[in-house]
């Protein structure tokens, strides 16, 4: 209602109250968009993190939303972080009040192995005013069924005729049954292995596990009972976990030099059927013990084709309270080039060159860091990986 102010004269009590009333109504007018009703995008948590799944099965979680505007909600998805991501709206056009959900699933790629902590992300595009893209993101970390920890054991450095112990944990994941590890075998007689009795630190003897009940449908979220502003649900089977922990005994030999063992971990698992664990170690006089640091500790080449060379670094730092001279760096493997440059007080740069041959298979080998005395003060191995050569005839 528009009140007008009174007048002197009544004509012109009229025509004050036409114009502030014609006021009113263009500044209405003005801004229609005040007046119309928008959807508008309601969700809780717009991220999933899900409990360790096996890495080649599938995996999914549904997220829950509401359109609590007062126009119709309509929404696509955009963008997804990987090729590998499947999403699924339950409707493009949702209407005021109505709830619906998107399912965001990963389905693992035989030819590209993803392990370890993975975060995919969707993208949703919505004709939200307020609210125009929402990001959906499923977390997970991504395991081996047969798993050992720590992948390499590492000695150090060991004086001659010196016997050292550490201990190697086998973690075994399943779904109505956890693998079985049938043997654990040393690679020489320098390696003993017996079983202790005793639990895993970084294992319990059952967790909450996320494998799917078949590899064809994957994990499937239950969307009976969904509720207004609701993240999602997952329900999730338990994975079966076992644990098994041993003590790996070393004997170095009584003269100087390095060892480069391992041990073979069979299993009954018909994914990872075997686990090779590499055990290296230094053998030299008690006065080089703890001089040298290098990082990365071991080069990892990874893939490469035949005939490509690739090059990789490594920091070498002399600790404090051992200054360790000259330095030069020995590798036995004539596809490994090596080249140490000091860059600074007690601080080397070395590089090492691979240049495989055509022949394909792995690489495993070591460069020896040797002090001016010729006593080697560091060993780092070296593992990669040859392509088979491409047949290019037509």
């Amino acid at each position: 209602m528009i009140a007008c102010a009174p007048a002197r004269v009544g004509t012109w009590r009229i025509m004050s109250c036409f114009l502030i009333g014609a006021m009113a109504l263009g500044a209405r007018a003005g801004n229609p968009e005040e007046s119309l009703p928008h959807s508008r995008f309601s969700i809780g948590a717009t991220e999933a993190q899900l409990p360790p799944q096996l890495w080649f099965r599938p995996v999914s979680h549904v997220f829950r939303y509401q359109n609590i505007g007062g126009a119709s909600l309509e929404l696509s998805v955009s963008q997804t972080s990987c090729g590998c991501l499947t999403n699924l709206l339950s409707s493009e056009a949702l209407p005021p009040g109505a709830t619906g959900e998107i399912e965001v699933g990963y389905s693992p790629k035989k030819d590209k192995k993803r392990t370890g902590s993975q975060s995919f992300t969707v993208t949703l595009a919505a004709n939200d005013p307020e609210r125009p893209t929402v990001q959906l993101a499923l977390k997970v970390d991504l395991v081996e069924p047969v798993d050992a920890d720590p992948k390499t054991v590492d000695f150090g450095r060991l004086s001659p005729g010196e016997t050292a112990t550490a201990t190697l944990e086998v973690r075994c994941l399943g779904e109505a049954t956890a693998p079985e590890v049938v043997s654990v075998e040393p690679s020489s007689e320098s390696l003993t292995v017996k079983p202790l009795d005793v639990p895993c630190q970084q294992a319990t003897e059952a967790a909450r596990g996320t494998a799917p009940a078949s590899a064809d449908d994957g994990v499937r979220a239950a969307t009976e009972g969904c509720q207004a502003i609701v993240s999602g649900t997952t329900e999730l089977e338990e994975l079966v976990r076992t644990c098994h922990v041993f003590e790996v005994l070393i004997h170095s030999p009584d003269g100087e030099g390095t060892i480069r063992e391992n041990l073979l971990i069979r299993s009954d698992s018909q994914v990872v059927p075997l686990v090779e664990v590499p055990v290296i170690a230094t053998v030299g006089s008690p006065t080089a013990r703890s001089t040298i640091d290098v990082e990365p500790p071991r080069v990892l080449f990874g893939v490469v084709e035949p005939g490509k060379w690739v090059e990789k670094k490594a920091r070498i730092t002399a600790l404090s309270g051992g200054r360790s001279g000259k330095l030069s760096p020995f590798c036995a493997d004539p596809r490994i080039a090596s080249d140490l440059s000091q860059t600074g007080e007690d601080v080397w740069e070395l590089l090492l060159t691979f240049t495989p041959g055509s022949a394909a298979g792995r690489l495993k080998t070591s460069v020896d860091v040797r002090n001016g005395s010729g006593e080697t003060v560091a060993v780092i191995p070296i593992y990669g990986i040859v392509l088979e050569k491409k047949d290019q005839t037509p």
